[in-house]
C-alpha cells in the first residue's frame, strides 16, 4: 500500500499476489500452477468490465452481447459463451458494481471459491453461491 500511496492516483482495489498459498485473502500466482493463469485471466476480465460503459462485445469471447429487457437492472448476455454481466447498485454505499455469471449455470456445492464460476466471476461468492457485494461486503 505504501508503494501505491506514492502514485497518489485513485484506485478501487489492490490485488496482492504471492507465489505460495498463504491461507488468507491473497491471490496465489506461481509458474507451476495452472490456476494462476486463470486468476490472471480473471483479473484482466474484471479490468475490461470495469473500464467500459457499453457491452457491445463480450469481454470473455469477443462475440456480440445482447441487452436483456430487465427493468430492475442493466443486464447483458453473450449467447455464444453464455457470459452474463449485470450492473447492480449497493444502496448501503450508494455505489454501482458488476456481477458476472454464466447463463443457466447453477452450482449446488462449492469447494474452491476461485473455481466457482470457472474463473469467469469478478465478484466474490459465499459457499452457497450467493454473490457478496464488493462495496459493503454483504449479500443483497
Amino acid at each position: 500500500i505504501t508503494i501505491m500511496d506514492e502514485f497518489k492516483g485513485p484506485y478501487d482495489e489492490i490485488i496482492p499476489a504471492f507465489p505460495i498459498d498463504t491461507n488468507c485473502e491473497q491471490i496465489v500466482l506461481s509458474l507451476d500452477d495452472i490456476d494462476s493463469f486463470r486468476r490472471i485471466e480473471q483479473i484482466i476480465l474484471k479490468g475490461m468490465i470495469m473500464s467500459t460503459n457499453s457491452f457491445n462485445d463480450c469481454p470473455f469471447c469477443g462475440e456480440a452481447m445482447t441487452k436483456l429487457d430487465n427493468k430492475l437492472e442493466e443486464e447483458y448476455v453473450c449467447y455464444h459463451c453464455r457470459q452474463i454481466i449485470t450492473k447492480k447498485h449497493c444502496n448501503e454505499k450508494n455505489k454501482d458494481y458488476y456481477l458476472t455469471n454464466i447463463d443457466g449455470f447453477k452450482p449446488t456445492e462449492f469447494v474452491k471459491h476461485d473455481a466457482i464460476y470457472h474463473y469467469r466471476n469478478i465478484t466474490k461468492c459465499n459457499q452457497v453461491g450467493q454473490f457478496i457485494c464488493p462495496c459493503c461486503q454483504k449479500i443483497h
